[in-house]
């Protein structure tokens, strides 16, 4: 198959076995087993409309002619070749920017805002797990609610009886949204000591809760707007629920004319991180729209060995060796360099078994060592992206791969810009030590915090005023300087998911949030109090 306007990891899915997709690490995601659909993310041009006639496929349009579509898996090729389909890409999950929790007591008082500020006229959307809006942070001194709105993607909301407009239809088809005169009923019948099946209806795990509390402590009177991502078969969140939650939150702030800071405290590696993913093209083409400033962390993997670089000459050869812990259920490595230089890549085992090289071909090489089986794909350019990836996908042949120091060896035939970068999958997603022995401390930023447009924050220590270890760092691939600038990321103390009591945590997850009530700070002077109107974007990230 040799379809360019199929994603690399989409390309592969279709091409292997069914039971080798589904125990890989990521080449399942956004697949449905039992009907044999897959949600994909398309760009197009034209109509939909008229391309969904011509390949049956439902769709969820998304700003800037992107969709979500569902797919029977067999319509997926014929679609590629319909003319005014640019590209075909499937989800990856995201993981949240945590890099550790435990208990506390308190938390500390806020510093003033100065000139007064404190967010009032703007609305900070909160694109995570969800939010405990009944917790007194989120709630007036009346008792109501803080919060603009709330859209939980999940299919199994709480029904409150509320029969106004806003419980008509939920966006995109999923979900249910809440307005704020639902959400003050809710309120007013749970008070203070709702049941906890109730709060796991509005935060599963906590991480949005805490992120909305750091954003509400920088800027009080900014109105809170949560996306309670869904997650696909009780997994991970993936890019498609990411995307339908940026273009829920933007369109609310087109539609409502209110300046708006979007938080996103997910990442992931499946990308050049030269801001040529799907995600990161989306991204920055929201970030173009009025009013709007996107904020995101850039990882935890400053420290965790989940990066390899090197640049080849035209007679030299590199070798990278990588630790896989027992007990992995699978792994899978991206190689990116420059489609012009012409290299030989060869996999060795823990057990010596070499495989490759792997040549220039768009279809699938497969091979079996006895306890892995290996599979391999060569991207090729695309509308986006003149680097090329390789894809190397390892799963079992029983329950785990092999453990052991495995090794990447790479050997230049003919050699025009040399550069390359090697990723494994980020620390979060995978059930103990992965790891280069020899990784490059650069280039650790995760998806989509290479994102041209966006906002990226790494994460310092408060007290000895030191960049955190853990926080992801640049430059990108293409050399563009990342992080923007960093916020306090270390033994924070943040709102629990329950009704009382609070964690402390660090990661880039909770030094984002930081920025993002400070950019609606900006906002309100800009915008609100007429200083200048301009004042979003790009102009924010200048300031």
């Amino acid at each position: 198959m040799a379809e360019n306007k199929i994603g690399t990891e989409l390309n592969m899915s279709l091409q292997i076995d069914e039971e080798e997709r589904m125990k890989s690490l990521d080449l399942n995601v956004g697949y449905t087993e039992e009907t044999r659909i897959w949600t994909l993310i398309i760009r197009y041009i034209n109509d939909i409309t008229r391309i969904a006639e011509a390949v049956p496929f439902t769709y969820a349009e998304l700003l800037n002619n992107y969709a979500v579509i569902q797919i029977r898996e067999e319509l997926i090729v014929p679609l590629s070749r319909q003319p005014d389909i640019i590209w075909i890409e499937k989800p990856k999950s995201l993981y949240t920017e945590i890099y550790s929790a435990v208990r506390a007591s308190c938390i500390p008082p806020v510093t003033e805002a100065p000139f007064g500020l404190s967010g009032a006229g703007t609305v900070s959307a909160v694109i995570d797990s969800g939010l405990n809006m009944l917790r007194r942070e989120f709630r007036n001194a009346d008792g109501s609610t803080k919060l603009q709105g709330f859209w939980s993607q999940s299919e199994d909301y709480y029904v409150s009886g509320y029969e106004g407009e806003e419980n008509t239809e939920p966006p995109y088809g999923r979900g249910h949204f809440y307005g704020q005169e639902e959400l003050n009923l809710i309120l007013e019948r749970f008070g203070e000591n709702p049941p906890v099946t109730v709060i796991r209806q509005f935060d599963t795990s906590g991480h949005g809760t805490a992120v909305g509390g750091v954003i509400q402590g920088s800027a009080e009177r900014t109105k809170l707007l949560p996306v309670k991502l869904a997650e696909p078969d009780n997994q991970f969140p993936r890019t498609t629920e990411l995307m339908e939650g940026i273009d829920f939150a933007a369109r609310y702030s087109m539609a409502e004319n209110i300046p708006m800071a979007i938080n996103l405290s997910f990442g992931n590696n499946y990308g050049d991180h030269a801001s040529n993913s799907f995600l990161e093209t989306y991204i920055d083409s929201i970030a173009t729209l009025s009013k709007l400033t996107l904020v995101t962390g850039t990882g935890n993997d400053g420290a965790t060995g989940r990066h390899a670089q090197g640049v080849l000459g035209n007679v030299s050869y590199a070798r990278h060796e990588f630790f896989v812990s027992e007990y992995q259920t699978g792994i899978n490595l991206q190689i990116w360099k420059n489609y012009s230089d012409v290299v030989d890549i060869f996999l060795v085992t823990p057990s010596n078994v070499e495989l490759g090289p792997f040549n220039q071909t768009a279809d699938v090489m497969q091979y079996s060592t006895g306890r892995n089986r290996v599979a391999v794909i060569n991207g090729s350019p695309t509308p986006y992206n003149r680097y090329q990836e390789t894809y190397i996908s390892v799963i079992p042949e029983n329950d785990y791969i092999e453990s052991g120091i495995w090794q990447v060896m790479m050997n230049p035939k003919r050699i025009i810009d040399g550069r390359y970068d090697i990723f494994l999958p980020v620390s979060g997603s995978t059930s103990g030590d992965v790891n280069f022995l020899r990784p490059s401390l650069y280039t650790t930023l995760t998806i989509p915090s290479t994102s041209q447009r966006i906002i990226s924050v790494g994460a310092y220590d408060h007290r000895n005023k030191s960049y955190a270890p853990f926080s992801g760092r640049g430059y990108t691939v293409n050399d563009i300087v990342k992080p923007d600038l960093a916020a306090p990321g270390v033994d924070l103390i943040v709102p629990s998911v329950y009704q009382q009591g609070y964690d402390t945590v660090s990661g880039t997850s909770f030094a984002a949030p930081f920025v993002t009530g400070s950019a609606a700070l900006l906002m309100e002077w800009g915008i609100i109090r007429g200083n200048d109107p301009y004042l979003y974007g790009e102009k924010v990230k200048s300031s």
